[in-house]
C-alpha cells in the first residue's frame, strides 16, 4: 500500500511540474520584435518595438484608399495573451472613425476593433484572447480614409500565458484522482 501511495504521489508531482504556466513578458523570447511578421500599408512606417512596448501607426494610403498595417505571429501552443494600448488619432476632424487599432485572430485573419468609432482622440484599454496553437495573432492600425491624419497605438504591458495541453490537464487529473482513492483506502483501515 505505501508502494501504491509513493507512486501516485510521484504521478501527481509528475503532472503538476508538466502542467507549469509558462509565460512571456513583454515582446522576448519568441515574441522578440524580429519574430513577427509585419505588412506596412502604402504611406505607412513599419512598428517600432522593443521589449517593453510595440507603437504601430495606421498609414496614409493616397487616393483615398483603405489599407493597414498590420504586426503579427504565429503561435505555436495555445495561449491567453493579454496587453494595455494607448491611442491617439491625429486627424483633422478630431474623429477616430477613420484610423480604427484592433487586434487580429484565428486561421484566417478576423479583426476585432478595439477602439470606439465614436469616441475620443485618445483612448486606452486592456485587452485579453485565448488564441490556439497554429492560429495568428496580432495587432492592426487602419487607414479608411488617406486624406485625414493618421493614429498611433502604443503596446504596453505585453504578456503570453501559454494553456497546459489537454492531455497534461487529463494526467493531472488521473494523478490526482488515483491519490485521493488511495487516500481514501489507507483512512479505512
Amino acid at each position: 500500500m505505501k508502494r501504491l501511495a509513493m507512486l501516485f504521489t510521484a504521478a501527481v508531482l509528475f503532472a503538476l511540474g508538466t502542467a507549469r504556466a509558462d509565460s512571456v513578458v513583454g515582446f522576448t523570447g519568441d515574441f522578440a520584435p524580429g519574430n513577427w511578421s509585419v505588412v506596412t500599408g502604402a504611406g505607412g512606417t513599419p512598428p517600432s518595438a522593443d521589449a517593453s512596448f510595440l507603437s504601430i501607426s495606421s498609414p496614409r494610403p493616397v487616393d483615398s484608399d483603405d489599407d493597414f498595417t498590420r504586426f503579427f505571429i504565429d503561435l505555436t501552443r495555445a495561449a491567453r495573451v493579454s496587453f494595455d494600448w494607448d491611442y491617439v488619432s491625429s486627424d483633422e476632424d478630431e474623429d477616430p472613425i477613420f484610423d480604427p487599432f484592433g487586434v487580429i485572430t484565428g486561421d484566417v485573419p478576423l479583426f476585432t476593433q478595439l477602439t470606439d468609432d465614436l469616441g475620443d482622440i485618445m483612448q486606452s484599454g486592456s485587452f485579453s484572447v485565448i488564441v490556439g496553437a497554429g492560429e495568428m495573432f496580432g495587432f492592426q492600425a487602419f487607414a479608411l480614409e488617406g486624406d485625414f491624419g493618421t493614429a498611433t497605438t502604443r503596446v504596453g504591458s505585453f504578456r503570453v500565458d501559454y494553456i497546459p495541453e489537454p492531455q497534461t490537464l487529463l494526467l493531472m487529473g488521473l494523478a490526482l484522482a488515483a491519490a485521493t482513492a488511495t487516500r481514501r483506502r489507507g483512512t479505512r483501515t
